[in-house]
C-alpha cells in the first residue's frame, strides 16, 4: 500500500554490503588483536570498531575481543 509516507528509514548503506568475518579469519588475527589491547596500543572497542569497518562481527566475536581487555581485571599487573 503505498499511501505516502514510508514505514521505514532505509537501511545503513555500508553496513549491508559488509561479509561476515568467519571463525577461521578471527582465529587467524586473535593472537595478534590480543597482544594490541593487552599493550593498551588499542581498547577493544576501537579494535571492534576498525574491524567492524571492514566484516561484520557475531556477537561471540565481539565479546571474545572485550575479553582480551579482562586479563588486568583479576590478575592485577601481572607484568
Amino acid at each position: 500500500a503505498i499511501d505516502g509516507q514510508e514505514a521505514a528509514a532505509p537501511p545503513p548503506p555500508a553496513r549491508a554490503e559488509l561479509p561476515a568475518m568467519t571463525p577461521e579469519q578471527f582465529d587467524a588475527g586473535a593472537a595478534g588483536w590480543r597482544k594490541l589491547v593487552r599493550a593498551g596500543t588499542k581498547t577493544a572497542d576501537a579494535l571492534i570498531a576498525t574491524l567492524a569497518s571492514k566484516n561484520t562481527l557475531s556477537d561471540e566475536q565481539r565479546a571474545a575481543i572485550q575479553a582480551f581487555e579482562n586479563f588486568s581485571d583479576d590478575a592485577g599487573a601481572a607484568g
